[in-house]
């Protein structure tokens, strides 16, 4: 049984070089004992490893529980949770593997030195040193945050650039010697991990697509099923109707008497007709969604009229990206309308694409207006936390994505919005 100081060594001060960026990337200032501490897991295991069977002793089974050790140490330093001490652990590993592949360069150079314990010790003080110094001069909390926030698409490339420098740097611990194979490794990896990130991106979006769509229809086809219900219902009640108003004949005693009982019957139906003429849209939660914005409306006492022009809308846009865009405008307009207000809605269809305009009262725009309209952050409102964004996002998705047009003006003072995708 020996012990191998230099590679002991070794291990700390490349898990001294983790805790280093660590701290940085969380703005923590720990105490001595505390780092002592935090080294011990690291300390007891590669002590405790001299005394496994030689079949345990595999490089890569040694690496793989240095990563779990390392993502502990930098738990107890900086008292944070897994996943952000995981995330750290990985930004670190990303950034030694870019400073150690500066030292790969040299290696031709090095001959047999490169298989030694020493050169293993100098290349962890080399990047501790490193470490030290970019965090000293940059901001890594910064760099964390906008990286940790990134989104899936961020945190998902950073882990397979993980992946990628986990394999090389296991390579080449296993095989220092052919500098020409450790290229080939990289280059292999590198281009393997490429194809499937680009396969695994396309499921992605395929899928938050997927599910955006399911999220819709769960959301605006049970309101178009009771709308359904309702017009069902009344059809199930016509016969009722006609019967009463013929029973009219014989109960009014003049002829003036009945124009005026049939004109308060007919009056009364008519006010509870539902909108059925949203289920001759052939896009099923485009109705949906319109009969869920008109109830909305209703119950703060805003009334939306809609002025259907063609009931067969096409578009390339999906139903869901549909709703999204005319969500934002009917939210625009109702929120612009006082109370007892009314809300014009104008569809039509041409071309191959939807014309959807909204028209409620306001006032007269300047040119500033005209254009503030659109700016991101740019608000009327004093009360919502959110707004600003609605029709910033909405002018993007239709220019930038559909290529499509969005027009705004005045009619007296009344505000017209309109798009065509």
């Amino acid at each position: 049984m020996n012990i191998n100081f230099i590679d002991y060594f070794s291990t700390i001060i490349e898990t001294l070089f983790f805790l280093v960026l660590s701290t940085g990337f969380l703005s923590k200032r720990p105490k001595l004992s505390k780092v002592i501490l935090s080294l011990a897991p690291i300390c007891i295991f590669k002590f405790a490893f001299i005394f496994l069977p030689v079949s345990w002793q595999a490089e890569s089974l040694s690496s793989c529980i240095n990563i779990i050790l390392g993502i502990l140490s930098i738990m107890i330093l900086t008292d944070s949770g897994v996943l952000a001490s995981i995330f750290c652990y990985i930004l670190a590993y990303i950034i030694g593997f870019l400073l150690q592949i500066v030292l790969v360069a040299f290696v031709p150079l090095l001959g047999d030195f490169v298989n030694s314990d020493l050169f293993s010790l100098l290349g962890a003080i080399y990047t501790l040193i490193c470490a030290i110094v970019i965090n000293h001069f940059f901001n890594l909390r910064k760099i964390y945050f906008y990286l940790f926030e990134g989104g899936k698409l961020i945190t998902f490339i950073i882990t397979n650039v993980f992946g990628l420098s986990f394999l090389f740097a296991l390579y080449f611990k296993l095989n220092r010697s052919n500098f020409a194979e450790i290229i080939l490794f990289i280059l292999i990896s590198f281009f393997t991990l490429v194809s499937i990130n680009i396969v695994l991106i396309n499921q992605l979006k395929r899928l938050r697509v997927q599910s955006a769509q399911l999220n819709a229809y769960e959301q605006y086809l049970p309101v178009l099923e009771s709308l359904i219900q309702n017009v069902r219902i009344k059809q199930h009640n016509h016969t009722n109707e006609i019967q009463s108003i013929i029973s009219l004949l014989h109960t009014c005693n003049d002829y003036d008497s009945l124009v005026s009982e049939m004109t308060k019957y007919i009056n009364i139906s008519l006010d509870s007709t539902e909108p059925d003429y949203l289920l001759k849209l052939n896009l099923h939660l485009v109705a949906g969604f319109l009969y869920h914005k008109k109830l909305t409306a209703s119950e703060h006492g805003i009334v939306l009229e809609y002025n259907v022009l063609s009931y067969n809308l096409e578009s390339k846009v999906p139903e869901y990206t549909l709703v999204e865009l005319f969500g934002i405008l009917i939210d625009n307009a109702i929120e612009a309308t006082p109370k007892d207000g009314t809300v014009h809605i104008t569809i039509n269809s041409a071309n191959r694409k939807i014309i959807f305009s909204t028209r409620n009262p306001g006032y007269v725009l300047t040119p500033d207006d005209r254009t503030n309209f659109f700016t991101k952050g740019y608000t009327t409102k004093s009360t919502n936390t959110n707004s600003g964004l609605g029709l910033y996002n909405l002018r993007d998705i239709v220019l930038n994505q559909y290529n499509g047009s969005v027009s705004l003006w005045n009619e007296g003072t009344d505000i017209l919005f309109e798009i065509i995708v």
